[in-house]
């Protein structure tokens, strides 16, 4: 299959690798790091479309992608809201009987310039943009497989060639990514620093919790009548986090974001945390509101 779009030059990757990392090294903006690597792969491969995301697992170890940078391309006010809405937490990927899935699944690079008639393509939701020809690529680093890009509709198809060519580029996202990755992990660290801090500043350590049960903030230990309560980690993050805000609605969303991190769950994993540490401790007064959030009731027992 012929191309009208020519391979792009060794010397126009350098120019391009050496303003990426010189830009971007140490930027704690995901939007602005991969937003202008996507611009810049777009237009290197002729792609009409495409999207950059950071590769994360499930409760059942599966393998999804949160994209950091994609096109927009929305075909109704319809899509284009919920474009507008997922592109402020990163749009969300997955599913893996299809071509992008196949990259997660495998870790190679997949090629298709006949996706309508590919075995591994799932299709499209009607009104979607046609897609004539994908391009998915694993992007590696020290903590293996990172990301993926994925790129559409490049006149005449892509090649291996055309990979291979990119190889510089590649690389330099997979080292941004891993950057950013490390980057989010500093960030976490010093949060949880300031939380301890925090937890270890307050004049009163030992929380009641009613029904004999007492949380003790700096060791992050639940006591009963008869000793400590054996909780999982994030049961503890959960009821720690409860604790901390005693008396206060903590929503749902941000109950999941802070116990499950970088994992998408369903109420359904909140429901269950809840229901475990009401068996392991049923003394807890831990009040649904119903279509809100969580609250904690603490006790002035002694």
């Amino acid at each position: 299959m012929a191309s009208s779009c020519p391979l792009p030059t060794q010397a126009r990757l350098l120019k391009t690798v050496t303003d990426a990392l010189r830009r971007h090294c140490g930027e704690r903006d995901a939007g602005k790091i991969f937003g202008d690597l996507l611009e810049t792969l777009l237009e290197l491969t002729c792609s009409e479309y495409g999207f950059i995301g950071e590769v994360f697992h499930d409760e059942r170890d599966r393998p999804f992608v949160k994209s950091y940078a994609t096109t927009n391309i929305a075909w109704n006010d319809e899509t284009q809201r919920l474009y507008e809405k997922a592109r402020e937490k990163g749009m969300v990927f997955s599913r893996l009987d299809c071509l992008y899935g196949a990259v997660l699944t495998t870790g190679n690079l997949i090629i298709s310039n006949d996706p309508a008639n590919d075995s591994r393509s799932c299709g499209l939701p009607p009104g979607h943009p046609p897609l004539n020809s994908f391009m998915g690529v694993p992007l590696q680093g020290r903590d293996g497989l990172l990301g993926m890009v994925g790129v559409a509709n490049r006149p005449g198809g892509y090649t291996p060639e055309l990979a291979r060519r990119l190889e510089p580029f590649l690389v330099a996202c997979g080292s941004l990514l891993q950057s950013w990755r490390d980057t989010k992990r500093i960030l976490a660290l010093d949060e949880a620093l300031q939380a301890c801090e925090k937890r270890l500043g307050h004049s009163e350590e030992s929380v009641p919790l009613g029904g004999g049960y007492r949380f003790d903030r700096a060791s992050s230990v639940l006591y009963g009548n008869h000793g400590s309560v054996l909780l999982t980690r994030k049961e503890l993050d959960l009821l720690h986090l409860l604790v901390e805000n005693a008396g206060q609605v903590v929503p749902y969303e941000e109950l999941k974001r802070q116990v499950w991190r970088e994992v998408v769950v369903g109420h359904s994993s909140l429901r269950s945390l809840v229901r475990r540490i009401r068996g392991k401790a049923p003394g807890i007064r831990i009040t649904t509101v119903r279509g809100v959030g969580l609250m904690l009731g603490t006790s002035k027992e002694g």
